[in-house]
């Protein structure tokens, strides 16, 4: 049962110590150092990533620049325009699908 004015703290609990305090004298072991090919793996990865992520940005911004384009120069011609955005949705939702949906 906890004591009056503990805040409900059984009187049984023991402190909290990190691990790297630990009572028995057990330091924390540090990670081990990645291999270069780990290092190396992990370096393709992320140019994979940023590559990804600059195409769908790019994709993105096009889409947004023809959207404002037919909208101050209407030409009549707004099939292509469609057509062009519609394939660069369909890119962009491709690369996202890369970029997120990757399994290992």
């Amino acid at each position: 049962m906890a004591a009056e004015g503990t805040g409900g703290i059984p009187d049984d609990a023991t402190e909290d110590v990190p691990p790297s305090e630990s009572r028995d004298g057990d330091a924390m072991q540090a990670a081990p150092a990645p291999t270069p090919e780990q290092r190396h793996a992990w370096g393709v990865e992320n140019f994979r990533n940023q590559s990804a992520s600059s195409f769908v940005n790019v994709c993105i911004f096009l889409v947004v620049v023809l959207a404002v384009a037919s909208v101050f120069f209407p030409d009549g011609k707004s099939g292509v325009v469609d057509s062009v955005v519609d394939m660069l949705k369909v890119v962009t939702t491709t690369s996202l699908g890369y970029l997120f949906g990757k399994s290992r």
